[in-house]
Order: structure tokens, then C-alpha cells, then sequence
């Protein structure tokens, strides 16, 4: 009998079942670009990365995606180019908006898909079609016997593309990003771009967004489609799904249960996503496609975890480093910006170049950097447009919530003056600072907002930091301090073994709190303040507050190893003391 792929699955009809994320070749491919083998990698390596960009225009998931080293597939330069573009798109769309809008870690990657798949389209098609085939008869060469081959592609499979996003993950501002994407890579002469929506209602509800987003456009009253929608596809998308939308705290789009922290109780039934439909047999249909693409549709089941404080540490006096309550530097300190030698920044621009070559015994590798140190002369000063500076910096501090901090307009060009000494170093080519045409102007302006936002950063922080170690006091630690937080634990209803051997082992209420658990992964440590501690192990079980993640708790082992075995005793607490099971 051919063996089945893990992804696949036998149907209700006999046939075998295949993910949808395992028919998305495209995906797939891109994935393979960054070393990730699945979506699910994916999404777990970068979830946590920190979301917007750095004073220099670069964002955290370029950072994080270079620091990939060889899985990574994609020159740094494209990638590098890429993540300018998804910055320039981004401030386009904020431009007219009250609130700046910040990309969440997949909003960001939809983003960046498309600008490699656009690249590739417009400017290489050729190669990207050789890429993808190529990807393709190394699938269907590692399936099982049996198993269907993926199909080949050719030029017309790349004439459309869709985003397989939830419901609130904001696809209709990916969509105007895509708007500017696309004219961005198109050459053609265009006629009109049509967005197509099924009914008046969410024509009138895009507008209002495209007005928000500086997109240009005219409302067509009528549309008649025929044929459409007829097969499995992806020809008609989201039809149902808009309603009263939530944005989360702070704009995150996050459920509350993704969130630390308490929450007002109704909360959780605002979130609650409701699905109604007329035929019974539609919904049984669609809960069914669900399960089989491993959504959880019965639930979760609400566990409560007391945590047990160490009393005898309690007794020590420990102190706790915090600012008196009520008091905030943003509310309490108005800062105007101004040179300040401690502010001073570095910034580098220039163009990093890696080669391989081989030599005796093996390999060498070659680093070079194409640029120096350089100062932008009072001539170069000249040709930046001020007023786009200023403009620009205002965003970058209302989105970095600096709302104490007072710009002047002139004080942007007289931080690039200061020269006793000089607030920067910037590292680029001759041509960042002195351009030659029109062309290399938006060089000179990038070279100058990268050091400023920059600079601001440094300078609110370190002023931020001066005013709080002014005003820090020390209090001793106690049970209500807010490290203290009992778990609560979530398991998926369809769980029903794992839910019953979770309860047994928080109904002992001994066992957790003296040793590590196979049940619920934790990590034992006598010397910490409190028991259990939790580790993000089983994908299963989620908790709230989360558990350690997998670096934390190395971090912690290797403290309890040099606590056991290197410290001679001393902080290994008194004898006698339970092992921690390790």
C-alpha cells in the first residue's frame, strides 16, 4: 500500500486529503527562500520579532531574516531593496492617516512575498519559471509512491496570485500596499485597475479606506458576473466575514488571549467570530475542510494554574528597582530635542560584499566593504528637502510614542551642523554625500533621515534613562508584585487525554511545583522565586502568561548547572535540598 505524506489524509469519500498549504507550490517556493520548510516555521521563527523598522529605515524582520546566514537564498542587496520598498509603500498608505499604521510580523511577510513574486514577474520571468519547475521536480521527486505529482508551471499560472489571511488580519490594507507595489514593478500602460467587491455596502467600506490610503479611484455601481465562482478556487474570496472589527490594544489586531496582562470581561465574547448560514449541510461541510487543515473548531478549555511564591526568599529583603506608582517620564518631562554629544550615532550605508574562494586545505571566505567614513558638506546640506525631513521625523516620533519630545522645525539641519564635535558617523560611498545627478538625490535624503531618526532614538533614551535613575526607588519584594501571576492553561477541547492528565497532575498539586513534568513541560529550578515554570514545549498547550521560550530556558539550565556544579555549594541553598530532576 503507498505510504501517505504526513500532510495528507483520508477524506470521508475514500480519497486522500492533501493540505491546502501543500498545494501552494508558489508558497512553498518562497518559503524555501528563507530556509524555512513550512509555513508553520515560518510563523514560529518570526512571530516575536519585533514589529515596525530601526531609526536607520531598516525593519526587524530584515535584521532577523539576514541573521539566517547561509538559509538564506536571496542576495542581501535584493532583500535589502525589498524592505526599502515595503517602508516607502507603508509611508504612502500612513500619509493621510490620523493613526500611522504599524505591520504586524505576517502582514509584513505578505508584503515582502509579493515584492520577491513582483520582482520576479516583471523583471525575470523567465528565470522564475526555470526556479519554480525546477522546485517542482524536486517535490514530486521526494513523494511517496503514489502519490500525485505536482503540475508544472507555465507563464499564464503567474498572471494571478491570492493571500490565504484570516478574517481581521488586515488584508485590505495589504491590498492598497499591493496597489502601490504593483505600479511600482509594472511598466505597462494601464487602463484601470478594478477592485471588485459583492455588494455596495463594502464598495462604500473600501473608499473610505482608499481615501485613508491616497489611492485614487472611481465607485462603479454595477458590476454582472457570470461564471464565476462555479469550482473550488480561488476566484472568489471573503464573500462573507466583515462585521464590527476589533482592532486589539494598541492597533495589534491580537485576540486578548495572545496578550499579557488583564482584560475587561466581555472582552472575550466581542472576539468570539460567529458563522451563520442558512443550509445546515454547508456549515458541517466547512467545519469538516477545517479539521482537516488542523484548525481547532471545538474550543479551548480554560485550566487554572496557582503559581507557589518561595517564602524563604521572600524573608531576604530582596529589592526590586521600580519607579513610584502614577509616576511616567512622558507625562512628568517635556525634552526638547538639541545636540548632545552622548546621542551620537553611527549609520552605515555601505554596500557589504562576501566571497568565497577555495586554497589549500579547504575553503576561505572574503569580507569587503565598498565605502568610508563621510560628512555631509554645508553644499550637499542644501539639496535635502527640510521640510520632508521634519515631516518625516514628526511620524517616526508619534510611532515611537514620544510624545514629549519637542521638534523644532530648524533643529533637524542644525544637529547635521553641529561639528564641535560631530553628532554622526556615517559610513557610505562619496556619492551618498555628495550626489552627481537628480537620480542619486534620494540617496543623500535616505543618509540624512537615517541618522536623525537615529539620533532621536538614542537621545530619548538616554534622557529617559537619566530621569528614571533620578527617580528609581527600591522597595522590598513581596507577593504582589506583578512577577507574581498565577498561569492560566489552554488546551484544545479535542484534547480530551492531555486535558484529563493536566488536571490529575494540577489536582496532586504537589508534583509541578517539586519537578520537572512530561504533562505539562516545565523546567525545575529551587533557587527561582516561584514554582512552576512553565516552557513553551507542547504546541498543544498554550499559557497565559506564556512560558519560557526555548532560548530563556536554556538560559535558565545553564544557571542551575553553574549554580550545582561550579559555585562549590555556596548558592546551591541548604542541604539536603530535592534535586531538580534534570
Amino acid at each position: 500500500m503507498p505510504r501517505r505524506s504526513r500532510s495528507s489524509q483520508t477524506a470521508n469519500n475514500g480519497s486522500t486529503y492533501i493540505k491546502l498549504e501543500e498545494r501552494l507550490i508558489l508558497l512553498a517556493w518562497l518559503n524555501s527562500l528563507f530556509g524555512y520548510n513550512s509555513n508553520k516555521d515560518m510563523l514560529t521563527d518570526l512571530k516575536d520579532t519585533g514589529e515596525g523598522f530601526d531609526p536607520e529605515g531598516r525593519s526587524f524582520i530584515y535584521h532577523h531574516l539576514v541573521g539566517r546566514g547561509d538559509k538564506l537564498r536571496i542576495p542581501l542587496e535584493k532583500l535589502k531593496l525589498y524592505d526599502e520598498n515595503i517602508r516607502k509603500h507603508l509611508a504612502a498608505v500612513n500619509q493621510g492617516r490620523i493613526k500611522a499604521v504599524t505591520l504586524r510580523y505576517f502582514q509584513y511577510l505578505a508584503l515582502l512575498y509579493t515584492e520577491i513574486f513582483l520582482d520576479w514577474r516583471f523583471n525575470h520571468l523567465d528565470e522564475l519559471l526555470h526556479q519554480l519547475n525546477a522546485f517542482v521536480v524536486t517535490r514530486n521527486t521526494a513523494k511517496a509512491p503514489g502519490e500525485q505529482p505536482d503540475p508544472l508551471f507555465t507563464e499564464d499560472d503567474l498572471n494571478k496570485v491570492a493571500f490565504w489571511m484570516d478574517t481581521g488580519s488586515g488584508k485590505t490594507l495589504i491590498m492598497h500596499i499591493n496597489y502601490y507595489q504593483f505600479l511600482h514593478y509594472n511598466r505597462r500602460p494601464l487602463d484601470n485597475i478594478l477592485l471588485i467587491t459583492p455588494n455596495e455596502g463594502l464598495s462604500e467600506q473600501h473608499m473610505v479606506e482608499m481615501d485613508a490610503s491616497n489611492i485614487p479611484y472611481e465607485r462603479v455601481s454595477n458590476m454582472g458576473l457570470l461564471n464565476i465562482g462555479r469550482s473550488e478556487g480561488s476566484q472568489i474570496i471573503q464573500l462573507f466575514g466583515r462585521g464590527v472589527r476589533l482592532r486589539g490594544r494598541d492597533f495589534s489586531l491580537k485576540r486578548s488571549s495572545a496578550l499579557d496582562g488583564e482584560h475587561p470581561r466581555p472582552i472575550r465574547l466581542l472576539e468570539t467570530l460567529n458563522i451563520f448560514a442558512v443550509r445546515a449541510n454547508y456549515m458541517t461541510q466547512f467545519r469538516a475542510y477545517l479539521e482537516r487543515e488542523g484548525v481547532e473548531t471545538e474550543g479551548h478549555i480554560e485550566l487554572p494554574l496557582a503559581i507557589r511564591p518561595n517564602r524563604n526568599f521572600l524573608t531576604k529583603e530582596l529589592l526590586v528597582p521600580e519607579l513610584p506608582e502614577g509616576r511616567s517620564f512622558t507625562e512628568e518631562c517635556w525634552l526638547l530635542l538639541a545636540p548632545d554629544l552622548a546621542a551620537k550615532v553611527t549609520v552605515d550605508m555601505t554596500l557589504k560584499l562576501d566571497a568565497i574562494r577555495s586554497q589549500v586545505g579547504g575553503v576561505a571566505t572574503l569580507s569587503m566593504r565598498a565605502g568610508q567614513e563621510q560628512v555631509i558638506p554645508p553644499a550637499s546640506l542644501n539639496l535635502v528637502d527640510w521640510q520632508a525631513v521634519y515631516l518625516e521625523l514628526l511620524k517616526f516620533k508619534e510611532q515611537k510614542g514620544f510624545s514629549n519630545l519637542i521638534l523644532r522645525p530648524e533643529t533637524p539641519r542644525q544637529l547635521l551642523e553641529f561639528a564641535e564635535p560631530r553628532l554622526y558617523k556615517l559610513l557610505a560611498n562619496e556619492t551618498v554625500v555628495k550626489p552627481q545627478s537628480f537620480e542619486q538625490l534620494p540617496l543623500l535624503q535616505e543618509a540624512v533621515l537615517s541618522i536623525l531618526r537615529k539620533y532621536i532614538e538614542k537621545y530619548y533614551r538616554v534622557y529617559q534613562e537619566r530621569w528614571e535613575t533620578r527617580n528609581m526607588t527600591y522597595d522590598f519584594l513581596d507577593v504582589c508584585h506583578p512577577n507574581f501571576k498565577n498561569y492560566t492553561v489552554k488546551i484544545p477541547r479535542s484534547e480530551k487525554q492531555l486535558i484529563a492528565a493536566v488536571k490529575q497532575l494540577i489536582d496532586e498539586g504537589q508534583r509541578i511545583y517539586e519537578q520537572e513534568t512530561r504533562e505539562l513541560p516545565n523546567i525545575y529550578f529551587d533557587r527561582h522565586l516561584y514554582q512552576p515554570l512553565l516552557i513553551e514545549r507542547d504546541e498543544r498547550v498554550k499559557a497565559i502568561p506564556p512560558g519560557l521560550k526555548e532560548s530563556e530556558r536554556r538560559f535558565v539550565e545553564d544557571l542551575r548547572k553553574y549554580v550545582r556544579r561550579e559555585a562549590g555549594g555556596k548558592l546551591a541553598g541548604p542541604a539536603g535540598g530535592k534535586p531538580g530532576g534534570a
